[in-house]
């Protein structure tokens, strides 16, 4: 984790510089590390951080990709309707970002149904 814990070092003195920027990614990067470990608890709360960062941000990409992933995590926990939830925002931001190809993909692998906005 030596590689993970100088990017997360790296972060925090960005996310000091333009919090806007980097905080929301600070957060989802602690979350992937957490995840890793196996901190089940700790690596949700942190999911759940970087998404209230990232809609506070005006970065909606970011709001697409960390959406998913806490969507990935969720149903790896087997909290299937929590997923689909986080899916369908993700699908949203994805939509409002103009990914359309992204929202195709993601229609097929995940089914149309647990998405529908």
């Amino acid at each position: 984790m030596d590689n993970t814990d100088s990017t997360l070092a790296r972060l925090a003195q960005w996310t000091e510089w333009a919090p806007s920027n980097f905080a929301h990614k600070l957060a989802w990067l602690k979350a992937e590390k957490l995840r890793a470990l196996g901190l089940i608890d700790e690596a949700l709360a942190q999911f759940e951080e970087a998404g209230k960062l990232a809609e506070a941000s005006s970065l909606i990409h970011d709001r697409a990709l960390i959406a998913q992933a806490t969507g990935d995590f969720l149903a790896g926990q087997g909290r299937d309707t929590e997923a689909a939830m986080r899916y369908s925002n993700a699908q949203n931001a994805y939509r409002e970002w103009g990914a359309s190809a992204v929202v195709e993909a993601n229609d097929q692998r995940l089914g149309t149904v647990s998405l529908s906005a």
